[in-house]
């Protein structure tokens, strides 16, 4: 693996292992204070006047929201007014009659949609529903939304944002885990995805309050990480024998890093392991 170390991000509703990455670019929340960056699992007692109260109007964006943990380019401005967490965002969803026949939980196919953020349209994006932990409901309930803006055309973005989620968050009533578990990750120096609330609507049907989620994928890793070039692994679920799955550098297929540690895991004695773990993945911030 040429001297670099797997690495673990939190982006989904389950870890994500990023391969690969340069053991010298390990994440420094570079533009947080010195007491932040020296004791970053120190995170304060909320009081009522830390807690900003969520509202329906916009508002700056959070300062410590997508904070850089490399010397990757930060986050852009505008990607910071997507998941702006002081406020609910308005999403809409235009769909074909057609296309919407064909948005099923088994399906893994993305159809076209207008898709509208706070009043900002992207024509052409593709959008699918989610499928497993809790998600996988069809229009009649509340489903899950995968969304990719440049599905069906190239380059096209929204919020400088080309991919996200909308997860319907039936299983945490209010609405907030998600955020907080993701704000913790970021506090404690680990890359993580940005959220916020956001209302949606399907060809003017609303289907409730969502958390909208950034999809960790290419342009997400060249945002955090000085060397973005390494492999990305999700683990869809389903329990520990399920499969981890390569989301990045899929035209190329190399995962012989991965089998590099799954080799150690199970053949390296006791008195190996660690040595030779320690060659492959960043054990410490794991």
């Amino acid at each position: 693996m040429n001297g670099t170390r797997m690495r673990v991000v939190l982006g989904m509703a389950l870890p994500l292992l990023v391969g690969s990455c340069s053991s010298g670019a390990s994440p420094s929340a570079t533009q947080q204070s010195p007491s932040a960056t020296s004791a970053a699992t120190s995170v304060p007692e909320p009081t009522p006047e830390t807690v900003p109260p969520v509202s329906t109007e916009p508002t700056s964006p959070s300062p410590t929201s997508g904070t850089p943990f490399t010397s990757a380019p930060s986050p852009s401005a505008r990607s910071e007014q997507m998941f702006d967490p002081t406020f609910v965002h308005q999403v809409s969803m235009l769909i074909a009659a057609d296309d919407l026949r064909l948005l099923d939980p088994g399906n893994d196919d993305r159809v076209p949609v207008a898709l509208t953020i706070d009043g900002e349209t992207a024509e052409g994006a593709g959008v699918r529903l989610k499928q497993g932990l809790g998600q996988a409901q069809g229009l009649s309930g509340k489903p899950g939304f995968s969304i990719q803006t440049d599905e069906f055309v190239d380059g096209l973005e929204l919020f400088d944002v080309d991919r996200f989620t909308l997860g319907n968050a039936t299983w945490d009533r209010s609405f907030v885990s998600e955020q907080l578990v993701y704000d913790l990750y970021r506090a404690a120096g680990i890359p993580a995805a940005r959220t916020a609330l956001a209302e949606v609507t399907v060809n003017g049907e609303m289907f409730g309050l969502y958390v909208m989620r950034e999809t960790p994928g290419e342009r997400w890793l060249t945002q955090y990480f000085a060397d973005p070039g390494g492999n990305l692994y999700e683990a869809p679920g389903g329990g520990p024998d399920t499969a981890l799955e390569l989301r990045t550098n899929k035209r190329r297929g190399d995962v012989s890093d991965l089998a590099e540690v799954a080799e150690v895991v199970a053949t390296a004695s006791d008195e190996e392991f660690r040595e030779a773990i320690g060659r492959l993945v960043d054990v410490d911030e794991l």
